[in-house]
């Protein structure tokens, strides 16, 4: 016994070692709103919200959307597109042309509208927007 050791386990060990801990915390919900409808007032005042009665192009191809995003609209700069509901040929149309992105009404987030210069929305996406940020 004249060992001052203790082992708790066979060639040693940490006995109360680091524990993981996630710091993490979520953006309150209310601050976020504000955030989404601080930076759709802005890009009303700017001139760079853009409503549109459908996103209905016709065909799944990029060309097409660029020809009415860019000459149709005069937009040609990194530009989002929120749709109410998910529409197949302009998410086919969209993910080949890297200066357009496509997101549903209710899954818009404040980097997104950060990060593009101009947002094209649906009519039927705006009043889900305003009905929802209105709450």
């Amino acid at each position: 016994m004249g060992d001052n050791r203790s082992p708790l386990w066979r060639h040693g060990g940490t006995v109360q070692g680091p524990v993981p801990r996630d710091y993490s915390w979520d953006f309150p919900k209310k601050a976020r709103k504000n955030a989404v409808k601080s930076v759709l007032a802005q890009k009303f005042r700017d001139g760079k919200l853009i409503c549109v009665e459908s996103f209905a192009i016709g065909s799944h191809k990029t060309k097409d959307l660029e020809t009415a995003v860019g000459k149709g609209l005069g937009v040609s700069t990194k530009a989002l597109l929120v749709s109410l509901d998910l529409e197949r040929e302009l998410d086919l149309a969209a993910r080949n042309n890297v200066r357009l992105r496509v997101v549903r009404a209710l899954g818009v987030s404040i980097v997104d509208l950060l990060d593009h210069d101009t947002v094209i929305v649906s009519e039927g996406a705006l009043v889900r927007l305003a009905e929802v940020l209105s709450r």
